[in-house]
């Protein structure tokens, strides 16, 4: 049989949790749109199987609300 691992993304941000639904080299996408200005202190967060892989981030323009896309470094 083949193993098929449990993932979840989201990214932490103003201390509020959003859902990411994909995530690239310098890009997410989020689940629902989401506004924020803040371009510092966000992290994504990958749990493979229970195992949490914390990276700290930085938002070059914040978040719009007006596109579920997000560009970091």
């Amino acid at each position: 049989m083949g193993y098929s691992a449990n993932v979840e993304i989201r990214l932490e941000v103003e201390g509020v949790i959003l859902d990411v639904a994909q995530v690239g080299r310098d890009s997410l996408i989020l689940r629902e749109p989401y506004e924020s200005p803040i371009t510092a202190g966000a992290r994504v967060v990958i749990t493979v199987d229970g195992r949490e892989h914390i990276h700290p981030i930085f938002l070059h323009q914040g978040i719009s609300k007006d596109s579920r896309e997000v560009n970091f470094c």
